[in-house]
């Protein structure tokens, strides 16, 4: 049986990133039940992030200025230095760095299951034999086989994504991050990038509290494409490239078990606005990287000391991205209407902050302030569970510690749902 210090599964963005860090100091075996070429999605994000990643190198555009728009109100325009990323070269990159650490990866190799752990080492079979590894890593995503066995999860909501590259320029064409087009529920959302200075992504996604195959939102896709304000110059257009994914979003008990630690979508690193899965993982990496490896050094790999515990802000940040996702979830076109005319009003640095999960504790109240006096109390009982309820009455009235209110508030969730 041949033994790694740590085995990944799962060669898309969130392993491949991992492992090009580990294998620096740690033998690697990366698993893939396809092929690292074979990607379907693609990557829009901050410019900042991609350069404090030192990945400027694969941007294949650049942009400014976008619209968020809701069927036939005003568009509200959102500023940011956004790129484009040549995903398939970001995946070669990894790839590369991998093996030139000395490092392996293993393309159609199918993890079956995990044998035993023993003596600090967890034992799987795989399609292609036994291994042993000191640290198993599961970016297997959001269909993986370990999630439900360990219980990891404490809610999880989705966001399924299909759509298509398109011989389409958006130069000189205003891009849209967000907007809905018909009233249908669920609602389905539309957004534009450019993949480069001739070609266009689009996607459709809606969210929702089951899994379902992206693929199923290809009519729904094909109908935006014919009803959005790119349609005449889509006009006998046939999608290039099909792209699609499901980005899971809502809150974990723990990422880690003794031996196993979860990461990317396993690790619900999504994102509910503009599916920023892929800036959360190139953000967040290279630090995980190093708290794995302090724990492999230090033969630390009991759950306690693996577990990644997500500081107070960054926590916080994690509960405003589950709570905007079931907004966006839960609500009617009306309500969904109350949601985007709150973008008409927040300022533009907020907006940037609340995507990227990097809002202030002080911008945090201003949001929820935002929200509450959008959908008020009584809708948000309607809209959201109490879990989430209680945090916005929680950050609403945490600078009076006015207990009183708040029990008042509580009041009214459990009123409308028969609690009393």
């Amino acid at each position: 049986m041949k033994s790694y210090d740590v085995i990944i599964i799962g060669a898309g963005l969130a392993g491949l990133s991992l492992g090009s860090e580990l294998s620096k100091k740690h033998n690697v075996l990366v698993i893939e039940k396809g092929q690292i070429k074979k990607e379907h999605k693609t990557w829009t994000t901050e410019e900042s992030i991609i350069k404090d990643a030192g990945l400027e190198k694969f941007i294949t555009a650049h942009f400014d200025k976008l619209f968020l728009k809701f069927l036939d109100k005003e568009k509200n325009y959102f500023y940011d230095k956004g790129v484009t990323v040549d995903d398939i070269a970001i995946l070669n990159f990894y790839e590369k760095t991998i093996k030139d650490n000395k490092s392996k990866i293993l393309e159609n190799c199918n993890f079956i299951g995990i044998i035993e752990t023993k003596e600090n080492n967890v034992n799987i079979k795989t399609s292609e034999g036994v291994f042993s590894t000191r640290l198993l890593i599961d970016c297997s995503g959001i269909n993986s086989k370990l999630t439900t066995k360990y219980q990891i999860y404490e809610k999880i909501y989705y966001n399924p994504t299909y759509g298509g590259i398109y011989d389409v320029s958006l130069k000189n064409k205003e891009i849209c991050l967000i907007g809905v087009i018909d009233s249908n529920f669920p609602i389905s959302w539309f957004e534009a990038f450019p993949f480069n200075s001739n070609q266009t992504i689009i996607y459709t996604f809606q969210f929702l509290d089951k899994n379902i195959d992206p693929k199923t939102l290809r009519k729904i896709h094909e109908s935006q494409i014919k009803n959005c304000y790119l349609k005449e110059e889509l006009k006998g257009k046939k999608m290039i490239r099909e792209v699609y994914g499901m980005i899971p979003i809502g809150e974990i008990k723990k990422n880690a078990v003794d031996n196993i630690f979860f990461f990317g979508d396993t690790d619900l690193m999504g994102s509910p606005i503009a599916c920023t899965g892929f800036s959360n993982i190139i953000s967040h990496y290279k630090r995980i990287s190093k708290h794995l490896s302090d724990n492999l050094v230090n033969n630390t790999l009991k759950e306690t000391n693996l577990n990644y515990i997500f500081d107070k802000l960054e926590q916080m940040n994690r509960d405003i991205q589950t709570i905007i996702g079931l907004i966006l979830l839960n609500s009617k076109p009306e309500q969904a209407e109350i949601f985007f005319d709150m973008f008409g009003i927040l300022p533009n640095k907020i907006i940037k902050n609340m995507i990227f999960l990097r809002l202030s504790i002080s911008e945090v109240g201003i949001l929820v302030k935002t929200i509450v006096s959008k959908f008020g109390f009584k809708k948000l009982a309607e809209i959201l569970p109490k879990k989430e309820y209680m945090f916005i009455t929680r950050e609403i009235f945490k600078a009076t510690e006015d207990i009183v209110i708040e029990k008042v508030i509580e009041d009214i969730y459990n009123i409308r749902h028969n609690f009393l």
